[in-house]
């Protein structure tokens, strides 16, 4: 049986919206399909889930300003190894040191102000890069896990003969 992708190899999702704070729910939700697809399980596809919400309510904040009416692209890859995950915005250029990216104190924590912690606690790759003309590209990787069975599977736990495998992590 293939993998996700079958003989392609791979599977690419794409879901365009605006930056209205409306459809970070949309965003979320696309990322939690596709996750679920990818062979994750459900407590990894939520990890996800929540590092995508802080990565478009980012885009929103400090590339839009606010502004309600520029577009957002997520683009979602799923390959046999891995979890893609690619959040392109048409902004002005945001520098890594603007995000936060150290653990935030308890009277910081609201929706969005998780920053870039959150996102480097929750994917194995994180990659902010600056697309001159066109805006921000993040990238974030989540490692797929074979279990003994060879089946994917998020956690690296497979209950195969009543025993638990754990995969390692190719960090």
């Amino acid at each position: 049986m293939a993998g996700p992708g079958g003989s392609r190899g791979s599977d690419e999702l794409e879901l365009r919206f605006p930056s209205d704070p409306r459809y970070v729910a949309t965003a979320r939700a696309f990322v939690e399909q596709a996750a679920r697809t990818a062979g994750l399980a459900e407590q990894d596809a939520a990890r996800i889930v929540l590092a995508v919400g802080e990565a478009v309510s980012n885009v929103i904040r400090h590339c839009y300003e606010g502004r309600s009416d520029w577009d957002i692209l997520l683009t979602v890859v799923i390959r046999p190894d891995r979890l893609e995950l690619h959040l392109q915005d048409f902004g002005r250029r945001v520098r890594p040191e603007e995000l936060r990216s150290e653990e935030p104190s308890s009277e910081e924590v609201r929706p969005g102000g998780l920053g870039l912690h959150i996102i480097h606690e929750v994917m194995d790759e994180v990659d902010l890069s600056f697309i001159s003309g066109t805006g921000n590209r993040l990238t974030m990787v989540k490692f797929l896990e074979e279990t003994a069975t060879g089946a994917v599977d998020g956690d690296g736990v497979s209950g195969v003969g009543g025993e638990s495998a754990q995969g390692e992590s190719p960090k």
